[in-house]
């Protein structure tokens, strides 16, 4: 056994978008009620990759019948993206990843919610605020940026810096 970045670390696995897919079928197995010691994965061989992986991986679960594939994960590269563009007729290129000449920053705004205070204050109504706050998009919030929002809710107007 090891953990997913000691095996990023070790190069075991070659990317993180691998080990993050490993973690998220294995939290999905074991929500199922599967046995996590009925659980293993095992990377395939040279031989038993397509020839346009880069990387494979079973997950196998174990049953009455021994050990079965169930799941695989791969790192199928670029290799369908370039075919397509290459029969192409109008000469298009697709990519997976295009970088920018020149990074881009952006500042962004993230409203900081004091839950255990909202939770005083509206009771069984401080789910649907905080549902609403955390939909806010960062249009409205970088022009309504004066730090302060004003929560009109029910007979309740209450100041966002008490929250």
């Amino acid at each position: 056994q090891i953990s997913i970045s000691d095996a990023l670390d070790r190069s075991v696995i070659s990317n993180g978008y691998i080990g993050y897919y490993m973690i998220k079928i294995h939290q999905f197995l074991m929500n199922i009620g599967i046995d996590k010691n009925k659980i293993r994965y095992r990377q395939q061989l040279d031989h038993e990759k397509a020839h346009y992986s880069r990387e494979c991986w079973d997950v196998e679960l174990y049953t009455n019948h021994g050990w079965i594939e169930t799941i695989g994960i791969a790192n199928r590269t670029d290799y369908d993206l370039k075919k397509h563009s290459l029969k192409s007729s109008n000469n298009k290129q697709f990519y997976i990843h295009k970088p920018f000449k020149q990074p881009i920053e952006k500042n962004m705004m993230k409203i900081k919610i004091n839950k255990p205070i909202l939770g005083k204050t509206f009771k069984n109504k401080s789910k649907l605020i905080i549902d609403h706050l955390n939909n806010l998009n960062n249009d409205y919030l970088d022009n309504n940026s004066d730090d302060k929002i004003n929560l009109l809710y029910d007979d309740f107007k209450k100041n966002s810096d008490s929250l």
